[in-house]
C-alpha cells in the first residue's frame, strides 16, 4: 500500500470528481493522500477539512502557500488556527518560500513563513515546506524556528544531496516527486541513491509533475505507483518494500497510527 504525502485534490484542479480520484487511488493501492489546501482564503482551509473527515483515505494539510502571502491576513491564520484541533488534520503546509516566482514579495512570504512556523509548534504539529529557489533562507529560519525532533516535511523535493542533509539535520524528511522518472533529472536521482531510506517519502504533488510515463497528465494519486518504482530501481529494492518503508515514515511524520 502506498501514501501519497503531498496532493491537491480541489475540484476545479481536476477534470473528474474527487470521488473517482480517490477511487482510482485505491485500486492502485494508494490508500492514503495527504490532501494539501493552501492559500490564504479560510475557504479553501475549510474545503480540505471537509473533504478528509468525509473520506477515510484523506487526511488535510492546510496553511498559506508562499505565493498568497502577501494577501495572509487575520481571518488566515484564525482559520488555520481553530481548524488544527480537526484529528484529520495532520500538518500546516504548504509553507515556506518561492524567490522563482515572487507572486509574493521577500519580505511578505519570510514573515507568513515565520508566523506560521509559530502556529505550528503551538499546534504541535509538523509543517510541510514548499522552498524553491530560497534553500539559504529557509534553512536560516527552519533552524531558529526551535521545531520538534518531528519537525516536517521537505516537499517536492529536486535538489542535491547536500542541501536534503541540511535539512535532514533538522530532522525534515525528504519527499519525492514523479520528477525523479523524467529523463533529465540526473542530480535528483543521484540525489535518491544516497537518501536514507528513513528520511524518504514519496508523493504526487498532483495534478502537476506527472511521472513517466503519464507525463503530459493532469497528475493524480493512482500515478504514485510509477514514481515508487523510479525510486526503487536507483535503490535495487523491490517497490513493495519502498511502499512500506515511504508509507511508515509519511505515518510517523504525520502522527497517524496505524490501521
Amino acid at each position: 500500500m502506498f501514501f501519497d504525502s503531498h496532493a491537491h485534490l480541489e475540484a476545479h484542479r481536476h477534470e473528474d470528481s474527487i470521488d473517482d480520484i480517490i477511487a482510482r487511488a485505491v485500486a492502485a493501492k494508494v490508500t492514503k493522500i495527504a490532501h494539501v489546501g493552501s492559500g490564504y482564503e479560510p475557504a479553501v482551509f475549510h474545503e480540505a477539512v471537509e473533504l478528509a473527515d468525509k473520506n477515510p483515505h484523506v487526511y488535510a494539510v492546510i496553511g498559506c502557500h508562499p505565493h498568497e502571502a502577501d494577501s495572509a491576513n487575520q481571518e488566515t491564520y484564525a482559520a488555520v488556527k481553530k481548524l488544527l484541533v480537526h484529528p484529520k488534520v495532520v500538518a500546516v503546509g504548504e509553507i515556506g518560500l518561492d524567490y522563482y516566482y515572487n507572486y509574493s514579495s521577500k519580505e511578505g512570504q519570510r514573515a507568513a513563513f515565520v508566523h506560521q512556523l509559530e502556529i505550528a509548534k503551538r499546534a504541535e504539529l509538523p509543517v510541510v515546506i514548499h522552498c524553491r529557489e530560497a534553500h539559504d533562507d529557509c534553512l536560516a529560519i527552519l533552524g531558529e524556528a526551535g521545531l520538534s525532533s518531528n519537525p516536517g516535511i521537505i516537499h517536492c523535493y529536486t535538489g542535491d544531496i547536500e542541501t536534503a542533509r541540511k535539512y535532514m539535520e533538522l530532522g525534515f524528511f525528504i519527499s519525492i516527486p514523479g520528477v525523479v522518472t523524467f529523463p533529465k533529472a540526473v542530480e535528483l536521482v543521484q540525489t535518491v541513491a544516497q537518501l536514507p531510506l528513513d528520511r524518504m517519502l514519496i508523493e504526487t504533488d498532483a495534478p502537476f509533475l506527472a511521472p513517466v510515463p503519464k507525463r503530459g497528465r493532469r497528475n493524480e494519486p493512482a500515478f504514485l505507483p510509477h514514481t515508487a518504482e523510479a525510486v526503487a530501481k536507483i535503490k535495487g529494492l523491490p517497490v513493495e518494500e519502498i511502499a512500506k518503508l515511504t508509507t511508515a515514515n509519511t505515518m510517523r511524520v504525520f502522527g497517524i497510527q496505524a490501521d
